[in-house]
């Protein structure tokens, strides 16, 4: 009679909450529309498209006022900061929701083979409903992105700016967590694990999310443009040079703009939208442009190189412990107020109280393996919310999750953090096409597999085992066939749940402007085209150990160092 209780106020408070909540972020979002950003101009000195972390660092750190700011959404509220509301971000009006195409080797438990990607669309962008995770990641990381692989130096080329970065964010320690947190921690030194495993930083504010969008407005705003619900359609052109961007055109609520930067555009749109705009401009893959839209102007491999983060293991814990996380336990008079006048207690959880990297091989410094430690899964909510982001199959959620509802469940994510498998963004029909390749290289499912067997190893530590950690001893539907917890039924079990960690990266590699790879050399200029940059983490040649954000941080902070020095005083004459 209890777990029936427990299960119906689940469904209700989740029913009623989620459905109140996403309604006022629609309406905010028609509020948003309604805004008036007051007439531009027809001429900047800079364009910059995005106004997520990377966008907001460089407006920040340019030398000039004269800067127009581009922005696909529009602004979000102080409500939309607490952080323990970031799942209901996804799939609102400030998410793109975009999905990748049905996969061959991968998501067979997931609706249409289909993995769905959050990203974030409003001003801060993508941190406006991420997790909040600041990690710089392995040193080893970054080698030969800014110079050869000899002469690279981690404390020349890198620390600097992901130093001058957390002055910007001020990071601090994830100030509440579950038991959970300790137990695994405690479990990874009882085994002897010589991973590097800890509480995440985090980009908060007195409990509340933080974003470089929310820094540049607290010092301050500059005498910069902002121009919000506008989607970027293509750039323009030199009338007498084919290969020199002058501007761009933007649609804002059925009308056409065109505006031109004498100095610069840009593009800080992300993974996806970045090589978008680029591939509706004609700069792209010569084969795949000759029957675009667009008139062609450059070969360019955008949009491939496409990687990112692949995980597993949600609900693949059951304890016979509480965690505190039920919403009559979470949504109190008491923590309300603790979020409110304190910036602390429950609300202020990002969701993960645990990162962990290691290296299973020992061939390399570089770590390849990840861990996220979650205190829920899919089943917390019944249903309601979690199963759709995820995009989990119906028949796969009736066999599988919904009997978990009434139960403890955590996630304990185990991660590729280098996969080998290389996906691509391609336009076809004006249409955006997104395919990663999961676990089309086999490696990606041996290194998930051996975060499996750590794992399995880990909930037997004296930690774990007091808060009663099993593993769920329900076979995956689709794998019952192979003898449970052996590596056919693991590897079964990964390609059926395959789940993004939400860290897509490289559609405009970084590298060196002679090499057929590379779409942006490495002073972020898209090679071969005269006063067009690209700064957003879809230019990394690879995934970095951990969670992007901070990267893209850095990367700005290097850009405007790079940009500044080559450009200064120098004249700008052109034919525009």
């Amino acid at each position: 009679m209890y777990e029936l209780v427990s299960r119906c106020v689940i469904v209700l408070f989740y029913f009623f909450g989620v459905a109140v909540f996403s309604g006022y972020i629609h309406m905010v979002n028609i509020f948003n529309q309604m805004y008036t950003d007051g007439a531009p101009r027809y001429k900047y000195d800079y364009i910059i498209v995005g106004a997520g972390t990377a966008g907001q660092t460089i407006a920040a750190g340019l030398p000039s006022d004269d800067v127009l700011i581009l922005e696909a959404g529009g602004y979000t509220t102080s409500l939309l900061d607490v952080p323990i509301f970031t799942p209901i971000l996804q799939k609102s009006d400030f998410d793109w929701s975009y999905e990748t195409t049905p996969q061959s080797h991968s998501c067979f438990g997931l609706s249409q083979h289909r993995s769905r990607w959050p990203m974030g669309k409003g001003y801060g962008g993508s941190q406006i409903l991420n997790n909040m995770i600041w990690n710089n990641g392995n040193p080893e990381d970054y080698r030969g992105w800014f110079s050869s692989l000899e002469e690279y130096n981690y404390e020349r080329d890198i620390l600097p700016y992901f130093r001058e970065s957390e002055m910007d964010h001020q990071p601090t320690i994830l100030q509440h967590k579950t038991k959970l947190a300790d137990a695994f921690l405690n479990a990874t030194k009882e085994y002897g694990y010589d991973g590097n495993f800890q509480i995440p930083t985090l980009t908060q504010r007195n409990g509340k999310r933080w974003t470089m969008a929310h820094e540049n407005h607290q010092n301050g705003p500059r005498n910069h443009h902002l121009v919000l619900h506008a989607f970027v359609m293509h750039l323009t052109f030199d009338r007498t040079s084919r290969n020199r961007v002058t501007g761009l055109v933007y649609e804002k609520n059925g009308f056409e703009f065109e505006v031109l930067a004498t100095k610069a555009v840009i593009l800080s749109a992300g993974t996806i939208g970045t090589p978008l705009i680029l591939l509706s401009s004609g700069i792209g893959p010569q084969k795949d442009l000759v029957n675009a839209s667009a008139a062609f102007r450059k070969d360019l491999p955008v949009g491939m190189n496409l990687q990112d983060h692949v995980t597993t293991g949600v609900d693949l814990i059951l304890l016979n412990d509480t965690l505190g996380l039920r919403p009559w336990e979470v949504f109190t008079f008491e923590s309300i107020y603790r979020y409110l006048y304190k910036g602390e207690g429950p609300l202020t959880m990002n969701g993960c109280e645990v990162i962990g990297f290691m290296n299973t091989t020992k061939s390399s410094a570089v770590w390849d393996l990840g861990f996220m430690v979650l205190p829920i899964g899919p089943s917390a909510d019944a249903g309601m919310h979690f199963k759709q982001i995820l995009n989990i199959k119906e028949s796969t959620w009736n066999q599988y999750f919904n009997p978990l509802t009434s139960q403890q469940t955590v996630s304990i994510l185990p991660i590729v953090l280098h996969p080998k498998s290389r996906g691509q963004v391609t336009l076809k029909d004006d249409v955006i096409l997104i395919d990663p390749k999961y676990l089309s290289h086999d490696d990606d499912v041996d290194v998930i597999v051996k975060g499996i067997r750590i794992l399995e190893q880990l909930i037997q530590m004296p930690s774990m085992k007091r808060l009663g950690a099993e593993i769920n001893p329900k076979p995956f539907p689709g794998c019952e066939d192979f003898t449970f917890a052996s590596n056919n039924y693991w590897q079964c079990y990964v390609r059926h749940l395959t789940l993004t960690a939400f860290h897509p990266v490289g559609t405009c590699r970084m590298g060196a402007s002679d090499d057929a790879t590379s779409v942006v050399n490495r002073d972020f200029q898209v090679i071969g085209i005269e006063n067009l940059f690209v700064v957003d983490a879809s230019v990394m040649p690879n995934l970095p150990s951990g969670n992007p954000n901070a990267v893209v941080a850095m990367l700005a902070k290097k850009f405007l160092s790079i940009f500044l020095q080559n450009h200064r005083d120098k004249p700008t004459n052109y034919d525009i």
